[in-house]
């Protein structure tokens, strides 16, 4: 919630300016945030102020807080963050996962008001990396979460993870369903995690083509294929069109063939030499990538693409490991043949160094620049490959990039804290549904703002919530929002705290 200014033109041309406690409320039909008045505080000139003022010290004296006295300087007792947790839980609401949640009894008629608090904590916690997401240190006191009761113990939070545990399918489903402004019908596409260590199994993930992860499963090891494939058509709407995505190694044979595939890998030296020299121009898709559709196989479509961003990305790293080569061989063609041959076994030790080595017919070391040539011609580009007719080259290469996007940010959330091997499946469950809801969380920001959420959080978690010492009670205040922050809010239609 947050207190504007409305203006209006009156008859005589003067201007009135009112204030208004108003809250932004997502929309399912408009598929936007829309303006929600709460309450109208009367003229600003008038007795506007005085209302707002009356407002503030009710809302102090019901959170037992007192107001700061001008003449006395407060002690500051406690800082923590509280920008990354703000936005997580404001994109929570607008997506109604609170409701969902509120509309659960506990046995005996006990509402879920503390549960759903403790549910979020836990989201926040993997998509900020806290090093105990699930531990009651990181809720109260690590951490400045939105109406977090401060009594919460570890039980209370083991019943938590109970219940959605209990809950988990009929919860996904309904998450699922809440998500309708989110869901393209005609471009969802089915990501399967290529984990196979048997503490998880198989996850797959329903991504919409903007890289929302709008739906989880998760499979024992060992679950085929075809089982996976089955229960994802029967549990999305029939008008959905399913595309299958994977590379190279995360698959079966069988997850690779069939209708509705993309399939992709790195494009390598082996795979470079039939597609490289085919015709074709690049033009941009998916955001910043180039591609361009070849024709090698008729049986399959190839598209070759690149990623601007990770060829820069390459090269930089290709660069300091000629540097540091450069600085391993430096004066080697003073050594003696034997010191020169040592070095060389030891550079050949490093395969990331190795393949950069070029030995002269005399025995000396230099530099292979015609590898560096070759490499850097293959810097970000993938070979992509698929069996659908109907998709266009960008949905072909937007539907892989997804798979990028989403495969790093649950990769970077799912192992960031992974639960210890001998918890019961149960209990592993839990963790896959909160990695999951912290992932959709995370996507929904970073498609908004367009920056990735490693620099999201850097910005916002260094507004802090700072809690103060005062005779009687304390006082908690945020820092000032900075303008990257409120840029930030803008764009996910968020009010900052006040």
């Amino acid at each position: 919630m947050y207190i504007r200014t409305v203006s209006r033109t009156n008859k005589s041309g003067s201007r009135t300016s009112y204030l208004q406690l108003a809250s932004n409320q997502w929309d399912p039909i408009l598929k936007r945030s829309v303006v929600t008045v709460i309450a109208n505080l009367g003229r600003v000139d008038q007795k506007g102020a005085a209302q707002v003022a009356n407002l503030a010290e009710a809302c102090r004296r019901f959170l037992g807080t007192v107001a700061p006295d001008p003449a006395v300087l407060p002690e500051a007792a406690m800082s923590r963050p509280a920008g990354g947790a703000w936005i997580l839980d404001g994109i929570w609401r607008e997506l109604g996962i609170d409701r969902i949640i509120a509309s659960w009894h506990k046995p005996g008629g006990k509402k879920m008001e503390r549960t759903e608090r403790i549910l979020f904590a836990m989201t926040a916690g993997k998509a900020l990396g806290a090093p105990e997401p699930e531990g009651t240190r990181w809720m109260t006191g690590d951490a400045a979460i939105p109406s977090m009761p401060q009594d919460i113990g570890e039980d209370e939070c083991g019943e938590a993870i109970a219940w959605l545990t209990d809950v988990s399918h009929t919860f996904v489903r309904r998450v699922y369903a809440s998500q309708a402004g989110l869901v393209n019908p005609d471009a969802d596409l089915v990501f399967f995690d290529s984990h196979s260590d048997p503490l998880y199994g198989t996850v797959g993930m329903a991504v919409t083509k903007e890289g929302i992860p709008v739906r989880v499963w998760f499979w024992p090891e060992g679950t085929g294929t075809s089982a996976m494939i089955r229960q994802v058509h029967s549990e999305l709407p029939d008008r959905t069109h399913v595309v299958r995505v994977a590379d190279r190694g995360c698959g079966t044979e069988e997850l690779r063939g069939g209708e509705g595939l993309i399939l992709g890998e790195k494009l390598s030296s082996e795979s470079a030499r039939s597609v490289q020299s085919q015709p074709g121009r690049y033009r941009t898709v998916a955001g910043n990538w180039l591609a361009k559709e070849v024709t090698v196989d008729p049986s399959h479509r190839q598209i070759i693409c690149l990623n601007p961003d990770e060829a820069m990305e390459e090269e930089h790293a290709r660069t300091r490991l000629v540097a540091h080569l450069d600085e391993l061989i430096a004066g080697s063609d003073t050594m003696t043949a034997a010191k020169r041959s040592a070095l060389q076994d030891e550079v050949s030790a490093l395969p990331s160094l190795s393949r950069f080595l070029r030995v002269t017919p005399t025995g000396l070391l230099r530099v292979n620049k015609d590898e560096i040539a070759h490499e850097s011609g293959l810097d970000g580009k993938y070979l992509l490959r698929t069996s659908d007719s109907r998709l266009t080259l960008d949905g072909i290469v937007c539907g892989y990039r997804q798979l990028c996007d989403v495969g790093r940010g649950w990769r970077d959330i799912a192992s960031a804290r992974e639960p210890d091997p001998e918890c019961q499946p149960d209990r592993i469950r839990a963790h896959v549904i909160l990695c999951w809801l912290a992932l959709l969380l995370v996507r929904v920001a970073e498609t908004r703002t367009g920056q990735t959420w490693t620099c999201i959080s850097r910005e916002m978690q260094r507004l802090h919530e700072i809690t103060y010492a005062a005779e009687g009670g304390t006082l908690a205040a945020y820092t000032t929002v900075t303008p990257a922050q409120q840029a930030i809010l803008g764009k996910l239609s968020l009010a900052g705290p006040i």
